[in-house]
């Protein structure tokens, strides 16, 4: 493993990701895993599903962190490279403990993914209360965060959170928090599920399941390039098919319009470049949750910003804390207004980045 790492570093290649590293290490006499003492009286000896399991013997080994320290020590010997570890924490055992340790093996070069905002529900508190307790566990001077809000195993983010303009918040919910944000090709299109007939699915874990209907195939479906054919990704037909989408959500058209989900990541990523604040300054959500709103407080010195996100179907007003200026919202042609009074009126699912005068949490930090 250690040879194919520094292959592809040697050819240039920005950094890997090491996936499913909890079976790296199992128990050398192959023991089986135990299962749960509720799930044990239940099942009367018969096998049960993966969760009824305590995986003491199959992951988490005692070698595993070792391994991952040799591993990324590969990584450590070229400059301004990384290793992001994949695993979905056991809810078997402490997510604090889990997170932690990978994070220990080797921090300068090495952190994993939080696949939390994947399964999260789309509430304002339920994101709230998942960030603020993460960001709460990690160490801001050791830890980097690599938020992940969509992948190769779930649903598309304008499928699973209910739409376009959904999808849009969670573009700028991403691109505002701080650490590493990691976006899955097609999210930055707004690309919905394609569906996918019986013949042509190709995802094996459907097939092995008997689960046809549990395909992942419907988000794995090739980039949108054109609409041109085959989308652009190739001149032969590729291994899964296109759907209606590719229409409108393709690089080509959306790269001249102002307005498109292709305009809004590209002004959040130019945005992130230019203001370290949002990769590196400190977080803290703001007061208590209001309304359906999530709002939060970055800063760095004495740069300042001051993040709202409406998860709610109905205007919601939040006042700034102190006098600003809106850097990026959900639209990036069509921005909210500043009243007199300082309130913004946001509208369903819309969210505002705002570069502040003065501390969001001025008021809290002097009292």
């Amino acid at each position: 493993m250690k040879r194919v790492v520094r292959f592809w570093l040697d050819l240039g290649i920005d950094g890997i990701r090491a996936d499913a590293v909890r079976w790296l290490s199992k128990d050398p006499k192959f023991r089986n895993d135990p299962l749960t003492e509720i799930v044990r009286k239940a099942m009367d000896g018969t096998e049960g599903e993966y969760n009824h399991y305590i995986h003491k013997y199959s992951r988490f080994w005692k070698n595993l962190f070792p391994y991952l320290r040799e591993l990324t020590d590969v990584v450590a010997e070229y400059d301004n490279r990384i290793m992001i570890f994949e695993d979905y924490p056991d809810a078997n055992y402490s997510t604090k403990e889990q997170y932690l340790g990978f994070y220990g093996v080797n921090p300068k070069v090495a952190m994993p993914f939080n696949f939390e905002g994947v399964w999260t529900d789309f509430y304002a508190d339920a994101f709230r209360t998942f960030i603020t307790e993460f960001q709460g566990m990690l160490d801001p001077d050791e830890h980097t965060p690599v938020y992940c809000f969509g992948n190769h195993d779930q649903s598309r983010l304008v499928s699973r959170m209910g739409g376009d303009e959904q999808a849009r918040l969670m573009a700028l919910l991403l691109l505002s928090l701080p650490g590493l944000p990691t976006v899955y090709y097609g999210d930055e299109l707004g690309m919905p599920n394609t569906p996918v007939k019986q013949e042509d699915i190709q995802d094996l874990r459907a097939f092995t399941s008997g689960d046809i209907d549990s395909t992942r195939d419907p988000e794995r479906t090739p980039m949108q390039w054109q609409t041109g054919q085959y989308a652009g990704f190739s001149k032969a037909k590729p291994w899964l098919p296109l759907g209606e989408s590719v229409r409108h959500h393709n690089v080509e058209t959306q790269q001249h319009e102002a307005d498109s989900f292709l305009s809004l990541y590209r002004r959040l990523l130019r945005m992130r470049s230019r203001y370290e604040i949002l990769r590196t300054g400190t977080y803290e959500a703001i007061g208590e949750l209001e309304a359906d709103v999530f709002s939060y407080a970055r800063w760095l010195g004495d740069q300042h910003i001051y993040v709202a996100l409406n998860f709610g179907r109905l205007d919601n007003t939040v006042k700034l804390p102190h006098k600003g200026r809106i850097l990026c919202c959900t639209h990036p042609v069509d921005y909210p207004e500043i009243a007199e009074d300082g309130t913004i009126m946001l509208r369903p699912f819309e969210g505002v980045i705002v570069e502040c005068s003065e501390h969001p949490l001025k008021k809290d930090l002097d009292e």
